[in-house]
């Protein structure tokens, strides 16, 4: 697994016997709505980058890119210089993502983000899959005769 993996489960064991179960069972479900949420992120980004025909040597310099922003997170630095938000738009406007979208992801990186998309560069299938769920929603209301 990869490295959220890892903390969640260091994290977890750290706060077993201290929290009650109740609180423990919603700290687990936070990690997994982050793990969630980063791993459609990171999907989502790189398949931008592929459909956007982003080349292979960008992909690259994208992926060493997040490797120097974990070690600028770990110092409390933002995660990209200016020379490497410059680079990271360089690099979304070749692929067709717009400026705009470049901006937002540099401010919104963070470690944990920064680990599911490394991941996914390196398995090599930057494609989203999401669980299939069926939902159905019954919009019917009984009417109810209000008496007065």
């Amino acid at each position: 697994m990869g490295f959220f993996d890892s903390f969640v489960r260091r994290v977890m064991d750290a706060a077993k016997g201290r929290l009650n179960k109740d609180d423990s069972s919603r700290l687990k479900r936070m990690f997994d709505n982050t793990k969630r949420r980063n791993t459609i992120l990171a999907k989502g980004i790189l398949s931008a980058l592929k459909a956007g025909k982003a080349s292979p040597k960008d992909i690259q310099i994208f992926a060493n890119m997040l490797d120097n922003a974990n070690g600028r997170i770990a110092n409390g630095k933002a995660p990209f210089s200016s020379s490497d938000e410059k680079e990271l738009r360089g690099i979304f406007m070749r692929a067709g993502i717009s400026e705009k979208a470049a901006r937002w992801f540099s401010l919104q990186m963070d470690e944990f983000l920064n680990s599911e998309i490394e991941e996914s560069v390196r398995e090599k299938t930057p494609s989203i899959s999401l669980p299939k769920k069926t939902v159905k929603l019954d919009f019917t209301q009984k009417k109810q005769k209000m008496g007065v």
